[in-house]
């Protein structure tokens, strides 16, 4: 057998550096910002913690190939990471810390492992398949559970088209606002407490405005925030839209903010009155423009990438295809690691278990077909690849 040319692994591992410099010195918005010694830093820490490690996971493992030695390629992975922290000091919308560098580096370390322990993955193959299937059900019912809204008590302030700095601001008019039969009026809630639960029980959200310019990225219509300015629940236009977001468990864990979004429905003419409402129907959501509504919105198991990056300009079609992608993505070790023994049986047999199930118990949409077919091609995709691995790679 053939060993794989070290030149295929040195382009690899320049399109990995590639791919990493775009990622992460692109300005951003906002002003320049000072070297944070933080480990867990804003409101989405915990999901920049795990991107920062996946990121650098591919060039531990390509380093690895290229150096032939574990110290080497760690120490160029950190080497890499340091000098992209000290280089975003510079640019304007980043925020270079010491987390960075030692999630980065954690990162490289897996790949590393992943590379040089080969003859390890093999020596334990079903027992690894067992193991894959048992975390992507986790992963599957995890999703369910933090894709749930949350309404802890507090002290509330509704929000009509308020201009908040990391929103587009919209520039129609909120008349009035209810839940259930609670007036919301601009400002701080006298009756929070009866609000919260009648949000907690899905009753009707009620907003008459009158229709605004047209707006490019999201915005508020109407928001609730409590005392520290955290967001509860946001209803508002983007470009394609209409959106729709509740405090999710996510969030309270410093996950990343996915929403509920409604393609191709406006307001309609600025300058004319029009009702919106959005209330939860069972375990999936509605969203109602001038009398009619729009049902079956909803999140999907698929959707568990969203906690740990949600990109709010994403097309529907591209989300969609991420959805597809995340589920593939998650059983394909399960085919890279099957070897028709119980224990691979028992792994994939425990993920598409919970592929089913994890939307009963935890209140997710049911999984659509195009998301079965995914897992199917995930296992078919992780089993090709050990295929073609064992026929170019000496042993």
């Amino acid at each position: 057998m053939k060993r794989i040319p070290k030149a295929v692994w040195w382009t690899a591992t320049a399109a990995v550096v590639g791919l990493i410099l775009a990622l992460t010195l692109q300005p951003g918005g906002g002003p320049r910002r000072a070297f944070s010694t933080c480990l867990v830093c804003g409101d989405d820490g915990l999901a920049d913690v795990i991107r920062n490690v996946v990121l650098f996971i591919p060039l531990g493992l390509t380093l690895a190939q290229v150096t032939r030695r574990r110290g080497r390629a760690l120490l160029a992975a950190a080497l890499l990471s340091v000098g992209i922290e000290l280089t975003q000091q510079w640019l304007p919308g980043r925020d270079p810390s010491l987390s960075d560098i030692l999630t980065n580096s954690t990162g490289a370390a897996i790949g590393v492992a992943l590379a040089t322990w080969p003859h390890r993955w093999a020596r334990r193959s079903g027992t690894l398949a067992l193991g894959a299937g048992i975390a992507a059900a986790c992963v599957f019912v995890l999703s369910g559970v933090l894709l749930r809204p949350i309404f802890p008590d507090s002290v509330y302030f509704a929000q009509w088209t308020p201009h908040l700095g990391h929103l587009e601001w919209y520039r129609g008019r909120v008349l009035s606002a209810t839940v259930g039969t609670l007036a919301l009026p601009d400002g701080r809630l006298a009756e929070s407490d009866a609000a919260i639960h009648l949000l907690a029980e899905g009753a009707p959200l009620r907003v008459r405005t009158i229709v605004g310019p047209p707006v490019h990225d999201l915005s508020s219509l109407f928001s609730i925030a409590d005392a520290d300015a955290h967001e509860l629940l946001l209803l508002g236009p983007y470009g394609g839209g209409l959106a729709f977001r509740l405090r999710l468990r996510a969030t309270q864990l410093r996950f990343d903010e996915p929403d509920l979004r409604l393609p191709g429905v406006g307001l309609g003419t600025p300058g004319d009155t029009v009702d919106v409402a959005a209330w939860r129907q069972g375990t999936t959501y509605c969203i109602a423009v001038g009398g009619v509504g729009h049902c079956r919105l909803g999140f999907t198991v698929g959707r568990g990438w969203a906690l740990i990056f949600y990109p709010q300009s994403a097309s529907p079609l591209v989300r969609s295809l991420l959805n597809l992608f995340w589920i593939g993505l998650l059983l394909a070790p399960i085919g890279f690691w099957f070897d028709a023994g119980w224990r691979a049986v028992a792994g994939a047999g425990v993920a598409l278990a919970a592929l089913a199930l994890a939307p009963a118990l935890t209140g997710l949409l049911t999984t659509p077909a195009a998301e079965w077919f995914a897992a199917v091609v995930g296992i078919a995709a992780g089993a090709g690849l050990r295929r073609t691995i064992k026929t170019r790679v000496a042993h």
